[in-house]
């Protein structure tokens, strides 16, 4: 059976190498399937009248989602700053259509 969390190093290596975009779309596939991992249990959950488990990982679910929301306003954060970035010649042409 393979090691889940060797191949799981295996992708973070590969997307590392792939560069700060790819790692980002990674990071939210995760923390998204985490969160889908979560809200599947909470519902199981439920049903079993497991509340104090629920509580827990409904906070676990929000601290989850804080990240996911920080991840989301660093990839944002990035692009902008590399939207203002010259871009060469073209680049240069572009920006003086912009200015006031």
């Amino acid at each position: 059976m393979p090691d889940p969390v060797h191949e799981q190093q295996w992708e973070v290596r590969i997307a590392y190498k792939k560069g700060w975009e790819v790692r980002m779309a990674y990071y939210d596939r995760l923390l998204r399937s985490v969160m889908e991992l979560i809200e599947g249990a909470v519902k199981i959950m439920k049903v079993d009248g497991m509340s104090e488990a629920v509580e827990d990982l409904g906070k676990a679910l929000l601290a989850i989602e804080d990240a996911w929301a920080t991840l989301a306003v660093e990839k944002s954060s990035a692009l902008v700053a590399r939207e203002r970035e010259p871009r060469g010649i073209e680049g240069d042409m572009h920006a003086g259509e912009y200015r006031d």
